[in-house]
C-alpha cells in the first residue's frame, strides 16, 4: 500500500484538537505545581532569602508568580502553541503532499495478524 496523499483539512482539523488537549494537559500541569509549591511555602522561603540578602525592599517572588500572573501566562502560551502546532502540520501535510508527488509515494505494508 502506498500513501501518496494527505488532506490538509483533515490534518490541520486533527492537529488543531490535538494541540488543544495538549494545551489544557499543560495548563493543569503548570497550575498543579504552582499549587504544591505555593502550598509547601516555597516561595515565601525565596522571598525570605531575598530579603536576607538583598535587604527590605528587594523585588519578591510572590510579586512575579501570583496565581493569576501564572494562569495568564500559561494560557497566553498555551494559545500560542496551539496556533503553532496547527500552523506547522499544516505545513508539514503540504509539503509531504509535495514530496510525495516528486518521490511516487511512501510505501507502508500492512499485514492480518488475525
Amino acid at each position: 500500500m502506498t500513501i501518496t496523499r494527505v488532506d490538509p483539512w483533515t490534518v490541520l482539523r486533527l492537529s488543531f484538537l490535538l494541540s488543544i488537549a495538549m494545551a489544557i494537559i499543560t495548563l493543569v500541569a503548570l497550575l498543579l505545581l504552582w499549587s504544591m509549591l505555593a502550598t509547601a511555602g516555597v516561595f515565601g522561603s525565596v522571598d525570605d532569602a531575598l530579603q536576607s540578602v538583598l535587604g527590605d525592599g528587594a523585588v519578591t517572588v510572590t510579586q512575579y508568580f501570583s496565581f493569576g500572573r501564572v494562569l495568564a501566562v500559561g494560557l497566553l502560551i498555551g494559545a500560542i502553541d496551539v496556533v503553532l502546532i496547527t500552523a506547522l502540520a499544516t505545513i508539514g501535510a503540504f509539503l509531504f503532499n509535495l514530496a510525495t508527488s516528486l518521490a511516487g509515494g511512501l510505501e507502508v505494508s500492512v499485514t492480518d495478524e488475525g
